[in-house]
């Protein structure tokens, strides 16, 4: 090959990697621009988003944030949320993570067959089954409450969880928990004593995507929760929206308030998410 030749092959990836790198920048910028909007938005009198809906905010206002804070209704709207999502994502890793066990590690008849049926679960849409559970739990008594809701949440987690924590427990050193159940080791002890430990990283992850989710959730907390000292904060800010649906600095006001426990929860999980994918792919080598 000629010196042009091989100076020209030498090119190509440079020329490759810039464009991936730039398409990689376009698309974090996409991502990024309604968190840009919505605070920029949020700081902004209605004056002020009217003359600029997209620049940056001048002067800079708290009103807005004021005027959220300052209903009756928000703090009971974030402390339902709160408990749901806690409860929730505790009630499914509660039931969760022995099916995964058993499914990973345990050898019983039908246990391919189950898992596949459980793995299916996750293909189900919420708005699938939403009238069904409305009706059921309109029969129980029990829209309105913080269980109509729980139980609904845990049931959509349940297979999600039962399908990453399956594949992370499978991956587990053989050897230490054989070596646990020569010294005496039941199933339940197993579990509690040396996989869960083991196997933190994975819960962290999950909890963390799981309560991100509920948080988030609207649709059947918008179905179940239908009173005012019942509703989610997501509910309440859909509200909130439609009370001031001219007033766009108020209502993104709302919505930054709303992510800032998302943001904690994720700061404080994000570097077992890094530990439990690398812990993963060293015990699976």
């Amino acid at each position: 090959m000629s010196f042009s030749g091989w100076a020209a092959a030498a090119r190509r990836p440079r020329i490759e990697d810039g464009i991936r790198q730039c398409v990689m920048v376009a698309l974090c910028l996409i991502a990024l621009f309604p968190i840009y909007f919505m605070l920029v938005s949020a700081f902004k009198s209605g004056v002020g988003y009217a003359q600029s809906p997209l620049g940056l905010p001048h002067p800079i206002t708290l009103q807005n944030f004021a005027k959220v804070l300052g209903q009756s209704s928000f703090p009971r709207w974030v402390f339902n949320s709160a408990v749901l999502t806690v409860t929730s994502v505790a009630v499914a890793l509660i039931v969760a993570s022995p099916a995964a066990y058993a499914f990973a590690r345990l050898i019983f008849p039908g246990r391919d067959l189950a898992f596949r049926l459980v793995s299916t679960l996750m293909a189900v849409p919420v708005i699938a089954v939403l009238i069904p559970l409305f009706v059921f739990m309109v029969n129980v008594h029990l829209v309105n409450t913080y269980p109509a809701a729980i139980v609904v949440y845990a049931g959509f987690l349940i297979p999600y969880k039962i399908f990453f924590l399956t594949a992370f427990f499978r991956q587990l050193p053989t050897p230490i928990l054989e070596a646990a159940v020569l010294d005496g080791c039941g199933t339940l002890a197993l579990l509690r004593r040396m996989i869960i430990p083991l196997s933190r990283p994975a819960f962290i992850v999950m909890a963390v995507v799981s309560s991100i989710w509920v948080w988030n959730e609207l649709l059947i907390a918008l179905v179940l929760l239908q009173s005012d000292a019942s509703r989610t904060l997501m509910v309440g800010l859909t509200l909130f929206q439609d009370e001031f649906r001219v007033d766009v600095p108020v209502t993104m006001a709302g919505l930054a308030i709303s992510v800032i426990p998302i943001i904690l929860v994720y700061l404080v999980g994000v570097r077992y998410f890094t530990a439990g994918f690398l812990g993963g792919a060293m015990q699976g080598e």
